[in-house]
């Protein structure tokens, strides 16, 4: 010990096992194995996943129209047709906006103790409106544009019979 102590002295025979403080997923290791690195220096980040937060941003123009402080319905894009949507709900967070598209951001909380959900996933999240309006709802995909900016949709008045009917696009 003593011959490997004068040739090396900062690998002499000190080695010490780390247990994580708790579960989670690392992300960013910050010390290589045989690195010296003093004490209280971080070696890896550890992200938990278990709770998640989720930032929608939402135009500013429609935050008053909006039950923020309500909890919100939460799918994944390709989610399946008829897949129940998860529940999330609100937190204090410290607010955030983007004045560049107008938006300013609510939090939500959700549970992922699937882990089914990953930092920067995109998330289907739906927010209940003040009021009420009645109106024909169709999907996006549905609405024809013209030359004009006209919105068009066609309607199944029979069996292969179509009437191409003027629409106003409200609210996307």
């Amino acid at each position: 010990r003593l011959d490997r102590f004068s040739k090396s002295p900062l690998a002499a025979d000190i080695s010490m096992a780390i247990t994580a403080p708790r579960d989670g997923i690392i992300q960013k290791v910050q010390a290589n194995a045989g690195q010296s690195v003093p004490g209280g220096a971080p070696l890896v980040e550890i992200a938990n996943y278990s709770t998640i937060w989720i930032r929608v941003p939402v135009y500013v123009g429609e935050m008053n129209s909006l039950y923020h402080h309500q909890s919100a319905k939460v799918q994944a894009l390709n989610a399946e047709p008829g897949t129940s949507a998860r529940t999330a709900r609100p937190i204090a967070a410290p607010p955030t906006a983007n004045p560049l598209n107008e938006t300013a951001d609510l939090y939500f909380e959700l549970s992922n103790a699937d882990a089914s959900l990953r930092p920067g996933q995109r998330l289907n999240v739906t927010l209940n409106q003040r009021g009420s309006q009645e109106g024909l709802t169709v999907p996006w995909s549905a609405i024809l544009y013209d030359t004009g900016g006209g919105a068009w949709i066609y309607e199944n008045t029979a069996p292969q019979q179509f009437v191409r009917r003027r629409v106003e696009v409200r609210q996307v």
